[in-house]
């Protein structure tokens, strides 16, 4: 009985080393990198709980000081629906609005925002309160 327990627990650490839950966080507290686009995302407890305007999410994003690195940004909506795609190596979201740095093309007063319940993007005036989640490329 112990020896199955043992090698149970052997086998469910093991399959959990592939999967992308697990992705590379360069050993810093507060990020994780995306093993499929190479970018280093914001993944603590703000990206989880804080809203703000848009205006204030691009401030946030470009002062943002994190695991020593300050080069972050809010990503792009091309880029944000394509960490939908890998929602699961995120610790800490909510399955929301998050704001992308992309304006809306037809209204100037808007940008886009992606839902990470289904990853669409949608145009929401800028002054609406949304979830942040910050981007940085990897050098």
């Amino acid at each position: 009985m112990k020896i199955t327990f043992i090698l149970l627990a052997l086998l469910f650490v093991g399959c959990g080393s592939n999967n992308p839950k697990y992705a590379d966080n360069n050993n810093t507290e507060g990020v994780v990198i995306d093993p499929k686009t190479k970018l280093m995302w914001q993944d603590n407890l703000d990206a989880e709980e804080n809203t703000l305007n848009w205006y204030d999410s691009i401030k946030y994003c470009n002062h943002l000081n994190l695991s020593n690195f300050q080069d972050w940004e809010l990503p792009s909506r091309d880029i944000l629906v394509t960490s939908y795609k890998s929602k699961e190596i995120f610790a800490f979201t909510s399955y929301s609005l998050y704001w992308s740095s992309s304006s809306y093309e037809s209204n100037s007063s808007d940008a886009w925002s992606v839902l990470f319940d289904y990853g669409y993007a949608y145009s929401y005036i800028k002054t609406d309160l949304h979830y942040v989640r910050c981007v940085r490329g990897i050098r």
